[in-house]
């Protein structure tokens, strides 16, 4: 199975990227953080009302504070958007379970579902990560392919390999 995520997407890329799934028939799951999902809470309305789903991007967003951060702190963060997630959504916030490394691939056991989970980033060529799914599109495991700061011709190449290669199941 492979699913698209993205991370902190911009709200301007949700004018091309959601009229790009929906064409594609393709369902995502969009990490935000607080001050995203604030600063435009009625296109994350839509993001949800257009079948995709929220997850909790809090750790993304401060990841570059979390040694100096208390886990209380951490966790209270995390609380947080939950319930910012949940007033917008009406559902409970998708937990992450695997960031994408800088070299753009992790392998990582999830502690959720007990399966190996690959997270390939995309980032302005898809062919990496296209090769990357190929690989592990047809074990029994799952492949998440990760938008940080999509890029239109990378994006629309994932779609496509996704509509020749999956028979819809890659919904995340």
């Amino acid at each position: 199975m492979v699913s698209l995520v993205y991370d902190s997407l911009a709200v301007t890329d949700l004018e091309w990227v959601l009229p790009d799934l929906q064409a594609a028939g393709v369902q995502a799951t969009f990490f935000v953080h607080g001050e995203l999902i604030t600063n435009d809470i009625a296109s994350w309305k839509q993001v949800v009302s257009s079948g995709h789903k929220l997850g909790n991007g809090a750790v993304l967003a401060i990841t570059s504070f979390l040694e100096q951060m208390q886990p209380a702190d951490i966790a209270d963060e995390i609380d947080d958007l939950n319930i910012l997630i949940r007033e917008v959504a009406g559902s409970e916030a998708v937990t992450p379970t695997a960031l994408p490394s800088a070299s753009g691939r992790l392998d990582t056991f999830s502690l959720a579902t007990g399966e190996l989970v690959s997270v390939v980033a995309v980032g302005a060529s898809a062919a990496p990560a296209l090769e990357a799914a190929r690989e592990r599109a047809s074990g029994p495991d799952p492949v998440i392919l990760a938008f940080h700061q999509p890029h239109p011709q990378a994006h629309k190449q994932v779609l496509d390999w996704l509509a020749e290669h999956s028979s819809g199941h890659s919904k995340s």
